[in-house]
């Protein structure tokens, strides 16, 4: 059980990487996009710091798969409030944020189980 637990959550932190960097292209390549770089810089901040505290033996029962379950919830979160920002200017995905209610509303009920 414990490769399994293991390699499922690097598995899910590694797709949090790669959503994150594909965040960083969609979301902040605008002129004027501090605010959305700020969020995304403290997705990226604290989650490594609540992975970091459950990998170490001062969180009695820390456990790194509740970490990699904690931090898709917040790069999920993070995109629907970057996803939801009307500017053009920093949101260069506008137009596929009105084709992705299904699948958003999909994962939402993932992460509610």
């Amino acid at each position: 059980w414990d490769i399994i637990n293991l390699s499922l959550s690097l598995l899910i932190l590694c797709g949090c990487i790669v959503a994150i960097g594909f965040f960083f292209e969609w979301f902040t390549t605008g002129g004027d996009c501090h605010i959305e770089k700020f969020v995304l810089s403290t997705v990226v901040i604290v989650p490594v710091l609540y992975t970091i505290a459950s990998a170490t033996e001062k969180v009695e029962h820390g456990a790194l798969f509740v970490s990699a379950v904690t931090t898709g919830y917040i790069v999920y979160v993070c995109h629907g409030a970057l996803a939801s920002d009307p500017s053009e200017e920093c949101n260069s995905r506008i137009d596929d944020v009105r084709n992705a209610e299904i699948w958003q509303i999909v994962l939402g009920v993932f992460f509610l189980c």
